[in-house]
């Protein structure tokens, strides 16, 4: 979770999301961020970032004081502050490789399954709890 964004705190249920600040699905699904959390679900992001320009904003959240919060502000298209430090968001796009997902948003389950494509909060939060 240190290399992560993560939202929630559930320790019973997670998924991983592969995400592209720029995708138009992608930012309907983090808009269902709240319903996730509401019903235990951590989520947790891996960025995958093709432009240059997506991979310094992704950076500049990361390096923000509340990463999170800048996150987001990215997912609704608003422009933050400029910032650089160390982060893994280079080894996001690595493990994003190396496990060959190539759209985005892409949800791994906890048994491994993979969702391709946005689908309702309802629809994941039952397949996840089954």
């Amino acid at each position: 979770d240190a290399k992560l964004f993560v939202y929630g705190k559930s320790e019973k249920y997670s998924i991983n999301v592969v995400t592209d600040i720029d995708c138009p699905y992608c930012r309907k699904f983090h808009k269902d961020i709240q319903k996730y959390v509401e019903n235990g679900i951590k989520v947790r992001y891996l960025v995958f970032a093709v432009k240059t320009s997506a991979k310094k904003r992704v950076i500049s959240a990361w390096c923000a004081k509340d990463k999170n919060k800048a996150f987001t502000l990215l997912k609704e298209e608003q422009i933050i502050n400029k910032k650089s430090c160390k982060n893994p968001i280079e080894e996001h796009q690595d493990i994003i490789s190396s496990i060959g997902v190539s759209s985005t948003p892409s949800m791994f389950l906890a048994d491994g399954s993979l969702i391709q494509g946005y689908l309702s909060p309802e629809e994941v939060i039952q397949m996840i709890k089954n």
